[in-house]
């Protein structure tokens, strides 16, 4: 299901993630602009992931993951992070190209079946 909650409120949208039965929760926002990081501070669901458009910690305990990529956190730079890190193979942009390179093609395909895309 998708949602417009623009016009929700937090309690709202926390009530409507419990009545789903939401087991995992992407943040794509954080602490950047028009955040509603408040919704997450009861844990709607079960797994809550902090994805794509803040690399940094959320600094919280109510997030248990952050989605990236070894260059974008270096392992070593776990100790930093309030949220345990899931490293993604390549980039943890996911993003579809055409390339002329069979070469970068194959590897992408390749990636793209190993994480189930």
């Amino acid at each position: 299901k998708f949602y417009d909650f623009a016009n929700y409120s937090n309690s709202e949208i926390n009530e409507i993630i419990r009545n789903d039965h939401v087991d995992i929760l992407l943040d794509m926002q954080v602490y950047t602009f028009n955040c509603r990081v408040k919704i997450f501070d009861n844990k709607p669901a079960n797994i809550l992931v902090n994805y794509l458009v803040y690399p940094g910690t959320s600094g919280s305990n109510k997030h248990d993951l952050i989605v990236a990529d070894k260059i974008v956190i270096p392992p070593e730079h776990a100790k930093y992070y309030s949220e345990s890190l899931l490293l993604l193979p390549s980039t943890y942009q996911i993003s579809y190209y055409e390339s002329t390179n069979d070469s970068i093609n194959h590897s992408y395909n390749n990636t793209r079946r190993r994480i189930i895309l």
